[in-house]
């Protein structure tokens, strides 16, 4: 039976099907196969080699991996994920020691740090680490060394110790040695003003306290220290160029603060200002001031004060006059019976800080009742013995902040130091000596109630080429009444505190009117004068423009220094 044409068509294209499906199976997939894999692997290897230039260490080993799993003798992809393992243990060993590092753990970083060393030389700063590891190791002996001083209070070998361990690591334990060594610089600071006796003494001292400030900048002890230190220094350099009045102004609230300061050096070098300074008021015949100064040298906390106690009793006798003999008395046969009189009561002295006082005058007198302060009204009338108390000047500013340094002093000086703050505490009045020229005392406000880092914080009211002294302020702080020697005397003047306005207020034939205090209004000042015909001092009083003037003291008796309780 003969096929058709149709049916052999059909039978030769099934072969030829069949022929080509044979050879795609045997030759063409596989061919395309190779290809795609070859493609697959290529981008894998591109990608891992792109993480290693990353140090993505991570990205870099599942990469190479991927092409291991399809070829598995990849020389390529073995050596590519051999070197990422390596270097990903390296970093991982790499943070180990640099996190043993940070925490001061020396000695077990430095075997880590040798490992990448030699496997890798020259990975990332671990040669600079290595010499940090080596220095550290000796940083933790001189560190236990350094706090064993310190434990055992020896601060000059704990300063010693902590600053070279600082030198070689300032990390190692910063907290700890940040603290221990400013602890160090004050207690050896205050230890060599405790124990030594000596300018220079005070300079080592200075410098320990600046160190400490150094390491705490605001805080108060050390910056009380350093500031009386330095006063105190400026007030020694004063005492030895003879300047007693400048010397007694910068060494009286140290010592009134610390009077064992520098083992007493304050203490015996104010004592000698006030001899030197009471000696220069003697020669001339200023006994009064002379009294003064010889007094309070004379309550001094210094090993003997003999000599202050014995030119006391001899300017004393200079200032108290010589009593008239009174007649005595023709006796009669028979004397009369005398009137019967109601016994005499003293009078008990008011405390200085008692609210009684307030709106009188308070001042120092000498009379026959004895030596001491005592108070009137301002009519001169109301006379009273006043007991003075120890106390502190503790000046509060209008930011709640204390604005002077608090120091021992007994009231009357208390009361003396705030005449010259207004009583909102926004301004200061002062004189300043200048050092070219020793008898120039120039005025000075100082500005609490702004910043004070600014330049107008500390202005100058008035240089007259004279000697100025006792500044005090109106309660506004608007006018300046002071004592000043230009025309030769002792006068009392007042200038506007924008330094405009100066006009003498007095003029005393004899040698002085001075000490003023101001009512509580700032209407009225009180002073003390030698005017007048027995030359004892007297308290006047005068109206701000110098006018309205009247003695409220006898005469009789020789009174001085007078303040106005505000």
């Amino acid at each position: 039976m003969k096929s058709s044409p149709a049916g052999a068509l059909a039978l030769l294209l099934l072969l030829v099907f069949g022929a080509w499906v044979v050879f795609f199976r045997s030759y063409v997939k596989p061919a395309t196969d190779v290809r795609a894999s070859a493609l697959r692997l290529d981008e894998h290897l591109t990608v891992a080699h792109d993480a290693l230039t990353r140090s993505d260490y991570v990205t870099a080993q599942r990469e190479f991996q991927a092409v291991l799993t399809e070829d598995p003798n990849n020389t390529e992809a073995l050596q590519g994920l051999n070197t990422a393992r390596s270097q990903a243990d390296l970093e991982a060993t790499y943070a180990r020691a640099a996190a043993l590092q940070r925490d001061g753990n020396w000695e077990q970083s430095l075997p880590l740090l040798q490992q990448i060393a030699a496997t890798s030389p020259g990975f990332r700063d671990v040669d600079e680490m290595l010499q940090r590891a080596n220095r550290g190791q000796g940083v933790g002996e001189r560190y236990a060394a350094a706090d064993e001083a310190f434990r055992t209070q020896n601060w000059q070998a704990a300063i010693e110790g902590y600053e070279a361990m600082r030198s070689l690591d300032v990390r190692y334990e910063q907290t700890t040695v940040t603290a221990n060594l400013f602890a160090a610089y004050v207690h050896q600071g205050k230890t060599i003003l405790s124990s030594e006796t000596s300018a220079d003494a005070a300079e080592t001292a200075l410098s320990m306290f600046q160190q400490a400030l150094t390491l705490k900048p605001r805080e108060s002890e050390a910056t009380t220290l350093r500031d009386q230190t330095q006063i105190f220094i400026t007030g020694n350099s004063a005492f030895q160029k003879g300047e007693w009045r400048s010397a007694i102004a910068l060494l009286r609230p140290v010592y009134d603060q610390a009077p064992g300061f520098l083992n007493g050096m304050v203490a015996t070098r104010l004592y000698d200002a006030y001899l030197e300074s009471g000696s220069a008021y003697q020669r001339e015949r200023n006994y009064v001031d002379a009294f003064k100064d010889y007094t309070t040298a004379s309550e001094l906390q210094v090993p003997d004060a003999s000599r202050a106690q014995e030119r006391v009793r001899t300017v004393g006798l200079l200032l108290t006059p010589t009593p008239t003999p009174s007649p005595s008395p023709t006796p009669t046969e028979a004397p009369a019976t005398p009137t019967p009189q109601p016994p005499q009561v003293a009078v008990e002295p008011i405390k200085l800080s008692s609210p009684k006082l307030k709106g009188m005058i308070v001042f120092r007198s000498m009379r026959e009742e004895g030596a001491g302060l005592f108070a009137m009204r301002p009519d001169g009338k109301g006379i009273v013995p006043v007991e003075d108390e120890q106390g502190t000047v503790e000046v509060v500013g209008v930011n709640g902040e204390n604005l002077t340094m608090n120091y021992r002093s007994t009231g009357y000086e208390k009361l003396e130091a705030l005449d010259a703050w207004t009583p909102d505490r926004r301004l200061r009045v002062f004189v300043e000596g200048s050092k070219n020229e020793k008898t120039m005392t120039p005025i000075y406000l100082w500005h609490y109630d702004i910043p004070q880092n600014w330049d107008t914080v500390r202005t100058q009211v008035l240089d007259n080429t004279a000697t100025n002294y006792n500044p005090v302020l109106t309660p506004d702080g608007t006018v300046i009444v002071f004592v000043s020697q230009k025309d030769g005397d002792d006068e009392i003047w007042r200038i506007n505190s924008d330094g405009t306005g100066l006009r003498q207020l007095t003029r005393n034939d004899w040698e002085w009117d001075k000490h003023p205090s101001l009512s509580a209004d700032g209407k009225w000042i009180v002073f003390w004068s030698n005017r007048g015909s027995t030359g004892n001092g007297q308290l006047l009083i005068m109206d701000l423009d110098g006018k309205n003037v009247r003695t409220i003291s006898s005469g009789k008796n020789y009174d001085w220094d007078p303040i106005w309780i505000k």
